[in-house]
């Protein structure tokens, strides 16, 4: 299409979900569903390793919402006994310690999880759906220049045109009814696809048989 080469980024919606830039709405909304699967396993996955973690630690969990609660109380104007404070953190450093001695990996684990989260919330706000794909590409050059423009033909798409629709039911009744071994009347040339019969002699037209 063009005969200099055209620079595509690397970092765009469109290499995240493997597609070019050129990919139909219908290839976008594939890939999306085939994203979000691989993310759901993923999160399924890691989720569940951490689970288990909490649940053979389940001091772990306790330790993390009674802290929590302390701090929530201090950002609200009413700071805790700094003793009852260092109490709870404590009994959260000994969970810890003894989470990581179940599964070295349980940090690790916790940040995969929240990044795939992050990961599953920026698929589902990717805009790349009709006018918010448009801008997309718009402030993203050369993308706009990549993108193909729908053509296909919509008889039906017109509320005012009452002879398309017509023409096209006519068309199709037809086909199906010839399918079926049923004779069709065709009103003109326009309506029929075999002419096979055009060169047969009729006597009408062309005089009685040589004898």
């Amino acid at each position: 299409m063009f005969d200099y080469p055209l620079w595509v980024p690397s970092d765009t919606h469109y290499s995240l979900l493997g597609i070019p830039p050129e990919a139909t709405a219908g290839e976008v909304s594939d890939a999306l569903a085939e994203r979000r699967k691989e993310l759901g396993a993923e999160v399924l996955e890691v989720t569940g390793r951490v689970k288990a973690v909490y649940e053979q630690v389940p001091e772990l969990g306790q330790a993390e919402e009674e802290l929590k609660a302390l701090r929530d109380q201090r950002d609200k104007g009413h700071p805790a006994d700094p003793a009852a404070v260092a109490a709870a953190q404590k009994r959260l450093n000994d969970a810890e310690a003894k989470a990581r001695r179940v599964n070295p990996e349980l940090r690790a684990l916790q940040r995969k999880q929240g990044e795939l989260k992050a990961a599953e919330t920026g698929l589902n706000n990717l805009g790349l759906k009709g006018a918010e794909r448009q801008a997309y590409n718009r402030a993203h050059p050369p993308l706009d220049l990549l993108t193909l423009t729908e053509c296909a033909s919509q008889p039906f798409a017109d509320p005012t045109d009452t002879r398309t629709p017509l023409v096209q039911l006519r068309r199709e009744l037809a086909r199906f009814l010839a399918s079926h071994g049923e004779d069709v009347y065709h009103p003109s040339d326009l309506t029929r696809d075999d002419f096979t019969a055009d060169f047969t002699p009729n006597e009408l037209l062309d005089g009685p048989p040589p004898k």
